[in-house]
């Protein structure tokens, strides 16, 4: 099963990856703060669509947005951004995955408490254990770790010989 996953915000990470098998990840800069929402939203409408073309993935898993901090703009584009990959995937007939940030943090790094600003930061070091690149990316990191929940979901056949913090081996 060929999986993309994505921690959208304005440095958004996204992971893909058949399961069984290690993900790739890459990170895409929608825009600097305060680029003007319509402008934001078409070229994440631009991308969404690239990436999806070159992919072709069986499921998309994205994380549902939260909202701590964040002003109003950037919780609505969050919002917005999870209604364009879900509006598209409608239409492209490929099933979505929302996913709630405690639940790819448990399946990927146990159940250790952490947030963006905690160092080490516990997704980067789960990646470099896996041998997964993400360059010190935190969007990227987060990537993977979607990725990895929704393939330990989808596929638990594919992902049986590949340990979890949570779970140990799968098998």
């Amino acid at each position: 099963m060929k999986i993309l996953a994505m921690d959208q915000a304005r440095l958004c990470g996204y992971a893909f990856g058949e399961t069984g098998q290690n993900p790739t990840s890459h990170v895409v800069t929608l825009g600097k703060t305060g680029t003007p929402t319509g402008e934001y939203m078409w070229k994440w409408g631009q991308h969404l669509k690239e990436i999806i073309g070159r992919f072709q993935p069986d499921l998309i898993a994205y994380e549902v947005p939260f909202f701590d901090k964040r002003t109003a703009t950037s919780g609505t584009r969050l919002l917005q951004m999870s209604g364009y990959i879900e509006g598209i995937c409608y239409g492209l007939r490929i099933p979505v995955m929302p996913v709630h940030n405690g639940s790819w943090k448990s399946t990927f790094c146990g159940k250790q408490k952490f947030n963006k600003e905690s160092r080490p930061y516990p997704p980067i070091l789960e990646c470099e254990q896996r041998g997964i690149d993400v360059e010190g990316s935190t969007d990227r990191a987060d990537a993977v770790g979607i990725w990895f929940h929704a393939a330990v979901k989808n596929d638990p056949k594919a992902m049986a010989d590949i340990d979890t913090p949570l779970f140990g081996r799968m098998t």
